[in-house]
């Protein structure tokens, strides 16, 4: 694991309650791999599942993550990212 909680927040732009990455396992500029922990009470979720937007939500947050780590190593904790 390269980032867990609470320094998981210091790679996203998101805070809680939207945080929907708990760690971030491997990082490059070609890859990102996270762990998420899908609870009852987690946005997104309906009857027990994870709805589209949620699992949505998660891959936007892997992406940001992982080229944060994997770019600064430092994180980013504000504003927005641009893929292209």
């Amino acid at each position: 694991m390269l980032v867990g909680k609470p320094h998981i927040e210091n790679f996203l732009p998101q805070r809680a309650p939207i945080v929907m990455v708990d760690e971030l396992v491997e990082a490059s500029t070609e890859h990102a791999i996270t762990r998420f922990e899908i609870r009852s009470n987690t946005l997104f979720v309906e009857n027990n599942f994870l709805t589209e937007a949620g699992l949505i939500e998660n891959i936007a947050q892997t992406a940001a993550g992982g080229l944060s780590r994997a770019t600064t190593g430092r994180g980013h904790t504000r504003g927005f990212y641009c893929f292209h």
